[in-house]
C-alpha cells in the first residue's frame, strides 16, 4: 500500500491542470472511469496475488480518482448555484450524500452476507458511480470559465424589500 499515497497525490496534484485544459465535466468523467477501472484490477489483483506494489498502485488509482470526482462535482456547483441560495445547496448535497452514505452502508452489510466483501463493493459501487457520470454527462453543462460574479446578478438588480 506503499505506492497509494503517492498516486493518489500525483492524480491530485495533475488534476487542476487538467480540469483547467480539458474542463471540469470532461475531468469527472475522466476520474469515473479510471477509478471504477482501478477499483476493478484492485479487486483483481488482490484475490490473483499480483505485485504487492501494482496492487498499491490501482487502490491509489481509484482511490483518488474517486475522490477527485467527488471534489470537481462540488466545483462544479458551487460555479452553477447564485451565491444567495449557495449555503442551501451546499447543505441539501450534504443530506443528499449521507443518505447515499446510509444506502450503500446497507446494501454492503445484506452483500457481505452473501458473497465475498470485494464483489459486494464492486457490486455496489460501479453501478453508482457509472450512473452518477452518465447523468452527469446527459443533464450537467460545463462549467470551465464560469463567471461567479455573474452568477445570481439578475437577482442582485432587483429591487430588495
Amino acid at each position: 500500500m506503499f505506492l497509494l499515497p503517492i498516486v493518489y497525490a500525483t492524480l491530485t496534484f495533475f488534476s487542476g491542470f487538467i480540469a483547467d485544459t480539458l474542463g471540469r465535466r470532461r475531468t469527472i468523467l475522466s476520474a469515473s472511469v479510471l477509478s471504477i477501472t482501478g477499483f476493478i484490477l484492485f479487486a483483481v489483483g488482490i484475490n490473483n496475488l499480483w505485485n504487492p506494489y501494482l496492487i498499491g498502485g490501482f487502490c491509489g488509482l481509484y482511490q483518488g480518482c474517486y475522490w477527485i470526482g467527488r471534489d470537481y462535482m462540488n466545483i462544479m456547483m458551487t460555479e452553477k448555484v447564485p451565491t444567495d441560495i449557495r449555503a442551501s445547496v451546499i447543505g441539501a448535497v450534504g443530506f443528499l450524500t449521507i443518505a447515499g452514505l446510509v444506502v450503500g452502508y446497507l446494501l454492503v452489510i445484506i452483500g457481505m452476507l452473501i458473497i465475498p466483501v470485494w464483489l459486494t463493493c464492486l457490486i455496489v459501487a460501479i453501478p453508482f458511480i457509472a450512473c452518477a457520470a452518465v447523468m452527469l454527462k446527459m443533464k450537467v453543462r460545463e462549467t470551465k470559465g464560469a463567471d461567479l460574479d455573474a452568477l445570481g446578478a439578475e437577482t442582485q438588480d432587483s429591487p430588495q424589500e
